[in-house]
């Protein structure tokens, strides 16, 4: 459970790694650290794809040495390429997949393709399509804007035991677990964390603090977060807008 604990640059170990040179590499430490952080989760095959930001310079050369695929999810020429990634097998699964969807099928046979693809649990797609936990709870508590489940229930563990699950801290941007509960959420984000944490701490501290500064665990962190440079946490937010600007495009 998380309560005060200090992100932990140093390395961890009891994680076999396929591609430890290249995390270390100039290439590989130029690319966005919360971005980086979900690659390597698929190069090291706990994740089966994700959907991230790329460069013209680097990235190329480092999916090429993880043997990984991408194809560009973002429009042509977009200063900021997103793209998505995995092993070519399984984006080459994930295409068919879509291609085989009816025409008249509604946008959550879409939602349920990509989240297999991006390895999210199946109840977690679900309550994404179609949020019924704790709605009326959810209503009351936040009458003016939605909120998940899943940050209902979190903030909700934080009032009440001021502590939660660690592994949250870890997920990625796009992933919205279906509950704090989740035990299916949790042992996926366990893995992730396990690897990321191995094979590039930095990447690992960014996006704990990523999580720290943009969800309920604000609450828990929020005297390590005012002691991160200002400078830095305004970056956290630069960058979180332009996610958001990217993914509504």
């Amino acid at each position: 459970m998380s309560s005060l604990a200090t992100p932990d640059d140093s390395p961890k170990e009891n994680v076999e790694l396929r591609f430890a040179e290249v995390y270390k590499s100039p290439e590989w430490q130029n690319l966005n650290e919360v971005d980086r952080s979900q690659l390597l989760m698929v190069a090291e095959g706990v994740k089966p794809g994700t959907i991230i930001g790329g460069d013209f310079t680097n990235f190329q050369g480092i999916l090429d040495k993880l043997g990984l695929e991408a194809s560009l999810n973002s429009e042509p020429g977009q200063l900021y390429p997103v793209y998505k990634v995995a092993k070519p097998e399984v984006l080459a699964q994930y295409f068919r997949e879509i291609l085989t969807i009816p025409e008249s099928s509604d946008i959550d046979a879409f939602h349920r393709v990509n989240g297999k693809f991006l390895g999210y649990p199946e109840c977690c797609t679900e309550e994404y399509n179609n949020p019924r936990k704790n709605a009326e709870a959810r209503k009351k508590y936040s009458p003016r804007k939605f909120i998940s489940n899943f940050e209902y229930e979190l903030k909700k563990m934080i009032d009440e035991t001021g502590t939660y699950p660690e592994e949250f801290d870890f997920t990625p941007p796009s992933f919205t677990p279906c509950g704090a509960h989740c035990e299916a959420a949790i042992a996926q984000l366990r893995k992730w964390k396990a690897v990321v944490e191995a094979g590039d701490p930095k990447a690992a501290r960014e996006l704990q603090l990523y999580r720290w500064a943009n969800g309920p665990q604000k609450k828990i962190h929020q005297q390590e977060i005012d002691k991160i440079d200002s400078e830095g946490l305004l970056e956290y937010k630069i960058a979180q807008m332009r996610n958001e600007i990217l993914g509504s495009i």
